[in-house]
């Protein structure tokens, strides 16, 4: 061999010619053959030579990376440190149909052929519909490939994936900086629980309640089923709540919660035949047709009116008109205070007392038809200087005023023809 342990080279023993002496053949020839040997051997590094029979073992052994190595399979492939390009038939690629270039990293122990224990490689789209491409990078520790992932997104329209994170801003922020989660939580109303802290205010309506064309500002509806009602919930903490809405027979109505479950209509004048329950316990209460037609009092008689004796009774016109009309007396000639106020009696005898409640300043008249002559009168009629007239059995009017029930101060005119 004409090298040592060392990789140095030095000519055989006896190689060296002396002058003016014959050279001989068989240490010639040994000389020649340990030239050709080296030559034709891996030249060490330390002679200017590579140490290796491949460029990708020379470049391990020189410390160098492969440039542009073809990869066809990237489950398979025996990767260098280096960058590679992959045709649109390569296995495994990220994106199935496009073809990628990129570099891999290596943090084995340089060797040849290279370990491939752990790796990192960066793939670059280069079929990619922006423009720079997405990139992807895949692992491999410990002998094992993980899965493709994008590496970063592209500036332009980037689709992030996992949990990226930015610098949140204060709430009076108001520019293009991104907003992160906190941000909007801490500035907005959240779609499912949150609670306002101040008022809001929506964008003012258009058009009127009636137009069919009306822009409302806030809407409110049912859960997308005839099973819904559209509803708004109105709540004093601690002290009542209760549902406002439509409900799904499409009336307006109030209940649940406090009012527990029942729903009540709201009255209005579109209401078709509006009804209301019970029967009211105040003067301003509401009377149902019920109630008027068996609870509630009936008419008040004219004497009832008139001394302020009918309560809560309702006023009949037939009654007005009946007590203010003539009243007859009954067979006695005997005036029913109750009944009226004005009273006629044909075939007069005695004119008794009335019965019934007059009342003080009631006024009136008799009129006294027929009968024989006679000056027969109750003690409560009471006559000028206490004379009692004598009828005349024609057509006689006694005008009386009530002082009171046993005072009855009267007037007599007689001979109305």
């Amino acid at each position: 061999m004409p090298r040592d342990g060392t990789t140095v080279y030095t000519i055989p023993a006896g190689t060296e010619g002396v002058p003016d002496t014959s050279i001989e053949s068989v240490k010639y020839n040994g000389f020649a053959h340990d030239i050709e040997q080296d030559l034709n051997f891996p030249r060490p590094i330390l002679s200017g030579g590579t140490g290796a029979t491949s460029a990708e073992e020379a470049a391990t052994k020189l410390g160098f990376e492969k440039s542009t190595q073809e990869v066809t399979n990237f489950d398979s492939h025996l990767y260098f440190p280096g960058s590679f390009y992959a045709k649109t038939t390569a296995y495994g690629a990220p994106v199935s149909g496009h073809a990628f270039a990129g570099y891999v990293y290596s943090s084995d122990v340089p060797a040849y052929p290279p370990a491939n224990l752990n790796l990192i490689v960066h793939a670059y789209d280069q079929n990619d519909t922006t423009v720079p491409g997405r990139t992807y990078v895949r692992e491999k520790k410990s002998g094992t490939w993980g899965a493709w992932a994008l590496a970063y997104a592209p500036a332009n329209s980037p689709i992030l994936g996992g949990d990226p994170q930015a610098p949140t801003q204060a709430n009076t922020d108001n520019d293009t900086s991104v907003a992160t989660t906190a941000f909007v939580k801490n500035t907005s109303v959240q779609r499912v629980g949150d609670q306002m802290t101040g008022s809001l205010v929506t964008n003012g309506s258009l058009g009127t309640i009636a137009a069919a064309s009306a822009s409302q500002a806030l809407e409110v509806r049912g859960g997308g089923t005839t099973g819904h009602a559209s509803y708004l919930s109105f709540h004093r903490p601690g002290a009542f709540a209760a549902d406002f809405g439509l409900d799904t027979d499409n009336q307006f109505k109030v209940g649940g919660w406090s009012m527990g479950a029942n729903s009540y209509r709201v009255v209005h004048e579109g209401l078709s035949a509006p009804t209301v329950s019970g029967n009211p316990s105040t003067a301003l209460g509401i009377a149902t047709k019920g109630y008027v037609d068996t609870v509630a009092p009936g008419a008040a008689s004219y004497w009832e009116m008139w001394n302020n004796t009918g309560g809560s009774k309702w006023i009949n016109p037939n009654n007005m008109w009946a007590a203010a009309g003539f009243q007859q007396m009954n067979g006695n000639c005997q005036p029913n205070f109750d009944a009226g106020y004005n009273f006629y009696c044909n075939g007069v005898g005695v004119v008794y007392n009335p019965i019934g409640s007059p009342k003080s300043g009631q006024a009136g008249v008799f009129f006294l038809m027929g009968g024989p002559a006679h000056a027969n009168w109750g003690d409560a009629y009471k006559w000028p200087n206490g004379t009692k007239p004598t009828t005349t059995g024609g057509y006689d009017m006694v005008s009386y005023v009530v002082w009171a029930a046993s005072f009855i101060l009267c007037t007599f005119t007689k001979g109305h023809n």
